[in-house]
């Protein structure tokens, strides 16, 4: 396989590669290609930024060595999204920093707003409202048993806890 500047892979170390205690600490297991001066290519993992020179570098070589890889996309032919709840997953490309941390979504330039991913994204929206107006209600029941108690002479009821 050829490996073009901007091609994105998913690494995971092959079992009798892993000499380290922790082979994923500071490591993203997601490789960006790059080309330098001479045009060589080069990888450079993702978990310090794509573009900051201090992440970790390999060759090609070592990576097909080191590694089992899966390319994920090429950065020239997709574009970086804010919200990928408007499109459908197959369109939804991952392209997550620092373990997750840092959550990064591209989609393939062709993709469009997906109809069915937003209703999806529209019922779970209202799944959780009607979840919430439950939990009032039932927050609400509540308060008006305490009140009663108290109108009764018992003081002695929990207010639960303080709001600042």
């Amino acid at each position: 396989m050829s490996i073009k500047k901007h091609d994105v892979f998913r690494v995971r170390w092959k079992p009798d590669m892993n000499k380290r205690n922790d082979p994923y600490w500071c490591f993203d297991a997601q490789l960006v290609a790059f080309e330098n001066d001479d045009g060589e290519i080069y990888l450079r993992d993702t978990y310090w930024g794509v573009d900051d020179s201090s992440g970790k570098t390999i060759s090609p070589t070592e990576m097909r060595r080191k590694f089992r890889y899966t390319k994920v996309c090429n950065l020239d032919e997709v574009e970086e999204i804010q919200d990928q709840r408007y499109y459908a997953p197959k369109d939804v490309i991952e392209l997550h920093r620092q373990h997750g941390g840092y959550k990064n979504y591209a989609i393939k330039k062709s993709a469009k707003p997906n109809k069915r991913a937003i209703l999806r994204e529209l019922d779970e929206q209202e799944e959780k409202a009607k979840h919430d107006i439950r939990w009032a209600q039932s927050d609400l029941e509540r308060i008006a048993e305490k009140r009663t108690k108290v109108l009764d002479g018992d003081l002695e009821i929990s207010l639960g806890a303080v709001q600042r």
